[in-house]
């Protein structure tokens, strides 16, 4: 579907805004970016605690109810073992670093101030400004108010 502009080469595109209250733009810097983007490494540690844990457990049931003797044994014991320890390794590594980009969000969200900390910067402080005497920052006769 051509649209009338197209042969000058320029497109043109219909937008639709839908109006809101406020909009709240936040900055960052590349390192943050960088950060978010590549992801919490937590992911994945949990993801192979959750496969290996139960496999430690498997192998010990099945050391537990069957007779394996000579060097299947001796195989099913060290991957008991070993699953286990790396199971539990990676989940308590995954417990450790699981907040990392939580913590950066909450960083990049406290450098803008809340709506009520706004007004009352914006509002002079009355029992100052009546001390001073000075009657053009009062309440009364302040343009912000």
């Amino acid at each position: 579907m051509l649209n009338e502009h197209e042969h000058s080469g320029s497109l043109t595109r219909r937008v639709n805004v839908g109006r809101v209250d406020s909009l709240t733009l936040y900055e960052i810097t590349d390192y943050e970016l960088d950060q978010l983007e590549q992801g919490s490494p937590s992911s994945l540690q949990l993801n192979f605690a959750c496969a290996l844990l139960p496999l430690g457990i498997g192998f010990i049931v099945t050391l537990s109810t069957t007779e394996v003797n000579g060097k299947t044994y001796t195989v099913f014991v060290m991957v008991a073992v070993l699953s286990l320890i790396v199971g539990l390794f990676l989940l308590a590594s995954w417990w450790k670093s699981r907040k990392s980009n939580s913590s950066i969000v909450s960083k990049i969200k406290e450098r803008v101030p809340t709506e009520s900390s706004v007004r009352q910067s914006i509002r002079p402080n009355t029992s100052q400004s009546n001390l001073e005497g000075n009657s053009a920052t009062s309440p009364t006769n302040s343009p912000l108010t």
